[in-house]
């Protein structure tokens, strides 16, 4: 299924607020609920998972900067000009 790249691009931030969501949830009801470790857990690992997204995307957005970089030519426009004269 393709997402339109506004959503794309928001995707760790929606696991951050749902992680988010969950601990709340799991505070607010209180340690005598019955699913509060499950709450917090979840919680967890939503939040670690929007990190690691997060972190996947920018470290492969810095290597195809890197490469891009690499490939850049810098020309000496001094010596083109003692050549041709």
């Amino acid at each position: 299924m393709l997402l339109p790249d506004n959503i794309y691009r928001r995707i760790p931030q929606y696991w951050m607020l749902i992680g988010i969501a969950f601990v709340l949830l799991g505070l607010v009801a209180g340690s005598s609920y019955t699913l509060f470790p499950a709450y917090l857990g979840f919680g967890t690992l939503c939040i670690g998972r929007s990190v690691w997204i997060y972190q996947a995307r920018w470290k492969h957005h810095h290597r195809n900067e890197m490469k891009i970089l690499r490939s850049t030519q810098i020309i000496d426009r001094s010596q083109l000009d003692q050549s041709g004269k």
